[in-house]
């Protein structure tokens, strides 16, 4: 009888069944080579001289692990800062993905139930999830607990779209999501600043958080800490079945803390050292005879050298440990722990011809658990680089990336871009990528149910794009298509995971933004045909039309805004059984903030204000109509 933690988490695995992967190939120098190759080409062919600034409200990092302007990227990006956070209110992280990135969401209940992403109509697993730089999904499920990572935490999100195994390795199939955790404010002078919030809100919502930062010559600290309590109904209906629903509350608790540190050992040389951790407790429905608890605790621990040896040529160390720790009490108790170390090193030529990178990984993870899994370890070595060539005014963009791991040995994974700048504000692009991910440890070893032969999932995308920047507004037009095969799912004629299925999908994006009548505007739209190759199915959890609307102005001391978040119908089955069908749902929200003096504000915010009864998971409850009312002071 497998404990209810497996049941959680196995449950979460097949909730997305449909994964890629590709087919060993026995030709381990080759893309060492390649990366040695072009980076050495690269370096020849650039003058050595400095490349534009960059300023920082239009970079991102995650789209080729290097410092680069949004517009310079040939790939779809949202970024979400602080302010979009402060203006979110009392919402989870997933949440502020949808509502920001346009992103599919699957959720068994409220704060702290098991939640999940959908990029691109790919499965939850496809998506890569890094906590500053660091992998932080669980070696067991194979999934990021995203409902356990508050967004007191939280600096800023990075969604970039599209595959990028070629830069990341295992799981880069739809895209990626990168977290960074709140960092001091760098001055110049000695300086130290503290933030504090309060918040009360509907279902008993209390939540607050304090922050301290502080410089003293070239030491920078921050200390952060948070905590949350909400007394959420229950996370079930009668349609989750007599083994799962019970009536009562099913409340949640969270307390996270940041420490960061960071010395300035010479010019150009920066050492830091980071740690972070959530602790969430969570009620889950179990039957009407049991109400089970998970303790779930995720943590992460950092050191890393960052040194610029010239202008144009800059070395990244990393060295560091996540670890996500499961503990169930309930009438199958049991304990999950996976611990990832990894080291990262990356060095990097940026002038103003090109760019190239260089790098390498080694990750090893282990699993302590009270089942008794066949094998707890494995380890990846990893060798990644890029190339990228500017010539009038095109672009090219080459990645390449080659994996080694324990269990199913070697992968190659590739991309390339290609990008035309049309005008100075208008630019096309077209971009095709290879991504993989590896199975789980639930998938290869856990007893009575898995398969140790299974191959990664594989998938091949490409994408055409086209951007404007206009000064009156910015357009962005995507159209994508990914073919994922190998897929794992459950075969009833085993009884356990094979690599059974296919998946096609296809769609476009477009995003714009704009300002008419002093009224900042925010539109996108997502409209894609996520289907199963075989069965012509539509995936599950999936929807064919995503859209946000996003409205906001400044008056004075005040600002407000609303969004609105529309999905179409989905459904809770491989086979669009008509008992699975979930409807399509429109979500008004609202905020309001008003800055009594520079340091204090008063902030209100309200969310599903027409309180929309709606499923996100057949048999699981969301919250109705939520009002939040938060006091915020920043020291200046």
């Amino acid at each position: 009888m497998e404990s209810t933690a497996h049941v959680r988490s196995k449950h979460r695995n097949h909730l997305h069944p449909f994964t890629p992967s590709f087919r060993a190939r026995r030709q381990p120098n080759c893309t060492a080579t390649a990366l040695i190759s072009l980076a050495s080409l690269s370096i020849l062919s650039v003058a050595a001289q400095s490349p534009p600034p960059v300023t920082p409200e239009n970079f991102v990092v995650t789209a080729t692990r290097t410092v680069k302007t949004v517009s310079d990227v040939l790939a779809q990006v949202t970024i979400i800062d602080r302010l979009d956070i402060f203006e979110a209110g009392s919402i989870s992280l997933v949440e502020l993905l949808q509502r920001r990135a346009n992103v599919d969401v699957r959720s068994t209940g409220g704060p702290g139930q098991t939640s999940s992403v959908f990029i691109r109509g790919t499965s939850a697993t496809h998506t890569l999830v890094l906590v500053d730089g660091q992998r932080i999904a669980s070696s067991t499920s194979g999934a990021a607990a995203f409902e356990n990572i508050p967004l007191d935490l939280i600096e800023r999100i990075e969604v970039v779209r599209g595959p990028l195994s070629s830069l990341y390795g295992s799981e880069a199939i739809g895209g990626v999501i990168q977290i960074f955790t709140r960092k001091p404010n760098r001055r110049d002078d000695a300086d130290t600043r503290f933030s504090a919030s309060g918040a009360v809100g509907s279902f008993g919502n209390r939540q607050g958080d304090v922050t301290l930062t502080s410089k003293v010559g070239e030491t920078q600290l921050l200390l952060s800490t948070s905590t949350r309590r909400i007394d959420t109904p229950s996370a079930t209906n009668p349609l989750a079945g007599s083994f799962i629903y019970n009536p009562d509350r099913d409340p949640y608790e969270n307390t996270s803390g940041l420490i960061k540190l960071s010395h300035q050992l010479w010019q150009g040389e920066v050492v830091s050292l980071s740690f972070w951790q959530s602790k969430g407790k969570t009620r889950f429905d179990s039957g009407l005879s049991n109400d089970a608890l998970n303790t779930q605790t995720l943590s992460g621990s950092q050191l890393t050298s960052e040194n610029t040896i010239t202008s144009w040529w800059k070395s990244r160390l990393s060295i560091g440990t996540t670890s996500d720790e499961s503990v169930v009490t309930s009438n199958a108790p049991g304990r999950f722990k996976t611990t990832q170390n990894q080291f990262s090193w990356q060095s990097q030529l940026d002038t103003r011809a090109g760019d190239a990178l260089l790098g390498f990984e080694r990750r090893s993870e282990k699993l302590a658990a009270t089942t008794n899994y066949t094998s707890r370890s494995r380890t990846t070595h990893s060798v990644f680089g890029s190339v990228s060539q500017r010539v009038g005014p095109q672009t090219l963009t080459i990645n390449a990336r080659h994996d080694k791991e324990d269990q199913f040995g070697r992968r190659d994974t590739g991309g390339i871009s290609w990008g035309y700048q049309l005008w100075k504000d208008e630019l096309v692009y077209l971009s095709a990528g290879r991504a993989f991910r590896a199975p789980s440890f639930n998938d290869l070893y856990f007893p009575g149910y898995s398969n140790p032969v299974l191959r990664p999932e594989k998938s091949e995308s490409g994408e055409f794009g086209w951007r404007l920047n206009r000064t009156a507004y910015q357009l962005n037009l995507a159209v994508f298509e990914n073919r994922v095969d190998d897929l794992i799912a459950f075969d009833a004629a085993t009884s356990r995971p094979q690599n059974l299925r296919r998946a096609h999908i296809r769609g476009w994006e477009l995003a714009v933004d704009t300002k008419f009548a002093d009224i900042d505007w925010r539109v996108r739209v997502t409209a894609q045909q996520p289907e199963d190759a075989d069965t012509k199915k539509q995936l599950r959890s999936r929807a064919k039309l995503l859209g946000t609307l996003g409205a906001s102005t400044t008056l004075g001391a005040w600002k407000v805004g609303t969004d609105i978040v529309a999905s179409g119908a989905r459904f809770d089955a491989a086979n669009e059984s008509p008992t699975s069908r979930m409807a399509g749902y429109a979500l008004l929200s609202a905020f309001t903030r008003y800055h009594m003096t520079p340091e204090w504000s008063l902030e209100l915010s309200g969310n599903n204000l027409t309180d929309r009864k709606y499923e996100l998971a057949r048999g699981y409850n969301v919250l109705g109509r939520q009002l939040q009312l938060t006091l915020r002071f920043t020291s200046k």
